[in-house]
């Protein structure tokens, strides 16, 4: 159901709380993903460890890109959804899951480098990088519940 004008308390309540499920999910997908490949799952029969460095660089070049690249466009969906001083849910929704996506991505890769190439410690700092962007980004839903600053409160007063 797509809703129409300014969202109101329960729609940005119930968004916030479906984000919030989502990214716990993730994240203990990932974490519980990654520590059954890595500790678990019985070792690859020839692990190929001399490909650690360059997996490592590609990943972090790979970061280097979608890092920026990620914030930029949920700024931009933010933008689109921006209506009556606030995101709408679904831009929202969207935006933080593209970029929890982006990272989700360099995340997996590079624990399918660990595990392939028997070198956990250098593949994983890639991983890392990417865990701590999407942990740094927990849905507060704040965007959603914004108030517009008191310069446009100012302007809006001054014209009625």
């Amino acid at each position: 159901m797509k809703s129409t004008g300014t969202p109101n308390l329960t729609e940005i309540q119930r968004t916030t709380h479906v984000m919030k499920l989502t990214w716990l999910a993730l994240i203990g997908g990932q974490l519980g993903g990654a520590f059954f490949l890595l500790f678990y799952s019985p070792p690859i029969p020839q692990p190929i460890p001399e490909f650690a460095p360059n997996i490592t660089v590609a990943l972090c070049i790979i970061l280097a890109v979608l890092i920026p690249l990620g914030y930029f466009i949920r700024m931009q969906t933010y933008k689109k959804g921006w209506k009556s001083h606030r995101i709408t849910p679904q831009a929202y929704v969207f935006a933080n899951l593209l970029l929890l996506s982006l990272m989700l991505a360099v995340y997996l890769v590079a624990i399918i480098g660990a595990f392939l190439t028997s070198n956990h410690t250098i593949t994983l700092i890639p991983a890392g990088i990417a865990l701590v962007i999407q942990l740094v980004n927990f849905p507060t839903g704040a965007p959603m519940q914004m108030q517009p600053p008191s310069f446009i409160k100012d302007q809006d007063a001054s014209a009625s």
